[in-house]
């Protein structure tokens, strides 16, 4: 609880720059995602937050090739860090990058890629021009969820010490 307290505290901070000010791109307002405030998972303990943060700090997931990827998440199961659930979801966005056809070795800018993947299925979920199911959708946003979880504990490493 007191860490879910901490990255709250740390969003609503964070969701008050704008393009203007030092963050510029997909890593500013990175407050603002698709399922409101950004938390760790209902279940982490300080020691798995602990062990969560020093994986991602090491990624930085706006600028990170799907193989570096891969081996973040490979990090977070080594240190058990999340529970199974959620690195399984995780590893599906690796399964996204592969179906968009970005290479293994290509940068890419994860926020930016959900943000563009989830505005092009609720519009064309809107227009009815495409098959879009509320799953994929709701998934969709779920992994945007996540790489802004992972880019704010990049970027905001200290703002997530226990103390």
């Amino acid at each position: 609880m007191f860490v879910q307290g901490i990255l709250s505290g740390v969003v609503r901070g964070l969701s008050a720059f704008s393009p203007g000010s030092r963050q510029s791109g997909s890593t500013a307002g990175l407050g603002e995602t698709a399922g409101g405030e950004v938390s760790p998972p209902p279940d982490a303990s300080p020691v798995k937050a602990s062990a969560l943060r020093r994986v991602a700090d090491q990624y930085d997931v706006t600028r990170i090739t799907p193989r570096e990827f891969s081996e973040l998440v490979d990090r977070l199961r080594r240190a058990k860090a999340l529970p199974e659930g959620d690195l399984q979801e995780l590893a599906g966005i690796r399964v996204d990058l592969e179906h968009a056809g970005i290479g293994a070795d290509e940068e890419i800018d994860l926020v930016d890629f959900y943000r563009r993947r989830l505005a092009q299925l609720e519009a064309g979920a809107a227009q009815g021009a495409s098959p879009t199911s509320p799953t994929e959708i709701e998934r969709t946003r779920r992994r945007l969820d996540w790489v802004v979880r992972l880019a704010l504990m990049h970027r905001e490493p200290e703002a997530y010490a226990l103390a």
